[in-house]
């Protein structure tokens, strides 16, 4: 399931990115298991969407959040990627594991 921070997150980065296709952009989460990981893509509905884009709240049980503000959608993994991907070019670029120090205002290069 997608927990409320992620949400937030999520609506706040496709409302600073406004050419950015809400059907198209999902987030993904990966669950570790002995042996195996699972990984499995929502998209925000709507209602999610606006009130992430509206949330100040950072709890882990934010007001007003449901199971409702995202969906589950189909992802495709392939050995093939089209793109590039582009990181942090100093210190951990995956802040999954350190949400809380992440900040939309950090000041960072970025490396392909």
């Amino acid at each position: 399931a997608v927990v409320s921070t992620q949400s937030t997150g999520h609506a706040k980065v496709m409302s600073e990115n406004m050419s950015w296709n809400g059907e198209k952009t999902i987030i993904i989460t990966c669950s570790f298991t002995p042996g195996s990981c699972s990984l499995t893509a929502y998209k925000l509905t709507p209602s999610g969407y606006e009130w992430g884009r509206q949330n100040k709240d950072t709890s882990s049980t934010p007001q007003g959040y449901l199971p409702s503000h995202y969906e589950k959608v189909q992802m495709l993994l392939s050995d093939r990627f089209l793109g590039f991907f582009m990181v942090p070019a100093e210190s951990s670029w995956n802040y999954n594991f350190m949400g809380v120090r992440h900040s939309s205002s950090m000041k960072y290069d970025l490396e392909l």
